[in-house]
């Protein structure tokens, strides 16, 4: 068997829903709750690690670089892939 989890830094598709439909539940995007996932998945040891998502801005689970935040949260990222494989990646 294999363990794939995933991870992400929240989201939010309020926006997205047609209108009149209910959502029950959203997560704000923040870099502790990236951070978080990522600890919680590897204490799992799982066989891969799928980030959702990269950019997709309408729901406000993007992680590529921003003015708010610059490269932020790729770094973290690039931090838990290069402690998950023991490798060091190039710089951002």
């Amino acid at each position: 068997m294999v363990l794939g989890l995933m991870v992400n830094a929240g989201w939010d598709d309020r926006y997205t829903v047609p209108h009149g439909r209910k959502i029950s539940e959203f997560v704000p995007r923040s870099l502790l709750r990236l951070h978080s996932c990522f600890i919680e998945v590897l204490k799992l040891n799982p066989d891969g690690i799928f980030v959702c998502s990269y950019n997709e801005w309408w729901e406000n689970s993007g992680i590529e670089s921003t003015i708010e935040f610059g490269d932020t949260y790729l770094k973290i990222v690039k931090y838990y892939v290069e402690k998950y494989k023991n490798v060091k990646l190039s710089e951002l």
